[in-house]
């Protein structure tokens, strides 16, 4: 089973690795950006645990879904206006930044895809 989105004619096309790592180390970058409420901080920090669990077991899939879920979890969809000043806890920008280096010299031909 493969992984699937639109193309540019609108039919579902087959996501490869070189994708679905791009689409990850975006939304990572993102996450130094952010600000958000100490609760909201522990979410995502759980969020990049499982990307990074599913880079271990070299599970593209899983990777997809975490980061589909981080993106999720964006503070600019789940939180009202005003609320969560804080910038990430050391913890979690260490553990971002951590990942990002890890997804960047990868090369997706190193990755099985999805059945």
């Amino acid at each position: 089973m493969h992984e699937y989105g639109l193309g540019a004619d609108d039919e579902e096309q087959p996501i490869g690795a070189t994708q679905i790592m791009a689409d990850a180390l975006d939304s990572l970058r993102d996450v130094l950006d952010w600000r958000s409420t100490p609760a909201h901080w522990a979410k995502i920090s759980r969020i990049i645990d499982a990307m990074v669990a599913a880079l271990e077991r070299n599970d593209l899939a899983g990777l997809r879904t975490a980061t589909i879920e981080l993106d999720l979890a964006s503070p600019y969809r789940v939180l009202k206006v005003g609320e969560g000043d804080d910038s990430a806890p050391d913890h979690v920008h260490e553990q971002t930044v951590r990942l990002i280096h890890t997804l960047e010299p990868k090369h997706p031909e190193s990755f099985s895809e999805p059945r």
